[in-house]
C-alpha cells in the first residue's frame, strides 16, 4: 500500500494539473470563439471575471464545510461538475450563455482546486517537510500548463473550439476522478471529534478573524495578487519591447517553466531557511523582477525571477498562514486568503491594462509594483511577532 503522505501528494498534484485546464487552457478559446460567433474579445473575456467571482464566493463558503466534513465528497462532486461545465461551453452560441455557464463552472474553478490541493498537503504531510512537499505539489499547475499549451491549440485547429472544450472536460474528469481514487481514505480528519492533539493546534477561524495578523496577511495577499496581474500582460510588454512573435513564444515558455520550477524551489527554500527569512527574500526578489522588466536586456532574468515571485501566492502565503494560525481550522482560514486572491485577480489585470491605456507604457505600473512589494515588507515584523493579537 502506498504511503499515505505520498498518495495525498500525488492526488493534490493531479488537482493542480487540473487547475491548468482553466488557468491556461481557457485563454486559447478567445480568438477562435470570437471569430466564429462574431463576439467582441473584450466582451467575451468578461466571462473570465465572472468565473473568478463565482469561485471567490464558493471558496469562502466551502472552507468551513471542508473543515467539518473533509474533502472526499467535494472531490467526487467536482469531478462531474467541471466536466459538465466544459461540455456546456462547447454548446454555447451566444455571449449570455458563456456568462451563465461561467457562474456555474466557476464554483469549482482554478482557485477552488488550489485551495483543495493546499488543504490536502497541509493536513496529510505527516513527518515530511510540508514546505518542500507543498512546493512540489503546486508545481503541478506549471506541468499541466506546459502540456495544455502544446496539445490544446492543435486540438482546436484540427477539430474546432467545440471539441477543444470537450477535450478539456474529459481531461478534467480523468484527472480529478483519479485524484479522488488515489486519495482514498487518507484524508478523513474530523477536527471537532478528533482525540489527536496535533490536529487541534492553532486558532479557530473565529479567533483568527479577531487577530490583526489576519488582516495584515490579507494585505500582503492582495499586494501579491495585484502584482501577479502582470502575467496576462507580459506578451504585450514584450511586444512593446519589439520582440518578434517567435521570441515572445520562447520567453513565455521560459516563464511558464520557471513558474513550475520556482514553486518547487520555494518549498525547499522555506524548509531550509524558514518561513520568516523566506518571506523577506521572495518579496524582495519579486520587487527586483519588475525593475528588471523595464530593460530589454534583462528580460530573461526578469521573467524567471517574476515567475518565482508569482508562485508565492500558492506556496508562501499558505506557509505563513500555517505558521501563524496553525492547523486546527486550516481549511476554513485558508479559504479566506483564496477568496482575497480571487478579488485581487478580478481587479489586477484591468488595472494593468488601464495604466497602459493612460500612459502608453507599462513602466509606471512596473515601478509601482516594485514599490508596493517593498512597502509590504513593513507588515512582516507585526505578522511574525510573538503577540497573538
Amino acid at each position: 500500500m502506498l504511503n499515505k503522505t505520498f498518495r495525498s501528494a500525488v492526488s493534490a498534484f493531479l488537482l493542480m494539473m487540473t487547475m491548468a485546464l482553466t488557468s491556461s487552457g481557457i485563454s486559447f478559446f478567445v480568438a477562435p470563439v470570437c471569430d466564429d460567433l462574431g463576439i467582441g474579445r473584450g466582451s467575451f473575456s468578461i466571462y473570465f471575471s465572472i468565473m473568478t467571482a463565482s469561485s471567490a464566493m464558493s471558496v469562502y463558503l466551502f472552507g468551513p464545510y471542508i473543515n467539518r466534513k473533509g474533502v472526499r465528497g467535494v472531490m467526487l462532486l467536482l469531478s462531474f461538475w467541471g466536466c459538465i461545465g466544459f461540455w456546456l461551453f462547447s454548446y454555447a452560441k451566444q455571449l449570455w450563455m458563456f456568462y451563465l455557464i461561467a457562474i456555474y463552472f466557476g464554483v469549482f474553478a482554478s482557485n477552488f482546486l488550489t485551495m483543495l490541493s493546499n488543504v490536502i498537503v497541509q493536513q496529510t504531510s505527516g513527518t515530511v517537510d510540508v514546505s518542500s512537499l507543498l512546493g512540489i505539489v503546486m508545481a503541478g499547475s506549471g506541468v499541466g500548463g506546459v502540456i495544455v499549451s502544446q496539445v490544446l491549440p492543435q486540438m482546436i485547429d484540427l477539430y474546432g473550439w467545440q471539441w477543444g472544450y470537450r477535450f478539456l472536460g474529459l481531461a478534467w474528469f480523468v484527472l480529478t476522478f483519479l485524484a479522488y481514487l488515489i486519495l482514498g481514505n487518507c484524508y478523513n480528519i474530523n477536527y471537532q471529534n478528533s482525540s489527536d492533539d496535533s490536529l487541534a493546534e492553532g486558532m479557530t477561524r473565529a479567533e483568527a478573524v479577531r487577530s490583526s495578523k489576519l488582516y495584515l496577511l490579507i494585505i500582503c495577499t492582495l499586494i501579491l495578487s495585484i502584482c501577479c496581474g502582470i502575467q496576462q500582460h507580459v506578451p504585450s510588454i514584450l511586444g512593446a519591447m519589439k520582440f518578434e512573435t517567435s521570441q515572445i513564444s520562447i520567453i513565455m515558455t521560459v516563464m511558464t517553466a520557471s513558474l513550475a520550477a520556482g514553486k518547487a524551489l520555494q518549498g525547499i527554500l522555506y524548509g531550509k531557511i524558514g518561513v520568516i527569512k523566506g518571506s523577506y527574500f521572495i518579496f524582495i526578489l519579486f520587487s527586483i523582477s519588475f525593475l528588471l522588466m523595464l530593460h530589454r536586456a534583462f528580460v530573461y532574468p526578469a521573467v524567471i525571477t517574476m515567475a518565482v515571485g508569482m508562485g508565492a501566492l500558492t506556496t508562501l502565503i499558505p506557509m505563513i498562514a500555517r505558521y501563524i494560525f496553525g492547523t486546527r481550522e486550516y481549511p476554513s482560514i485558508w479559504s479566506i486568503f483564496v477568496t482575497v486572491n480571487c478579488i485581487g485577480v478580478l481587479f489586477a489585470s484591468p488595472v494593468w491594462g488601464m495604466v497602459y491605456d493612460i500612459f502608453g507604457t507599462y513602466a509606471p505600473a512596473l515601478i509601482a509594483a516594485a514599490v508596493i512589494l517593498i512597502l509590504g515588507l513593513a507588515a512582516f515584523p507585526f505578522i511574525f511577532s510573538k503577540k497573538t493579537a
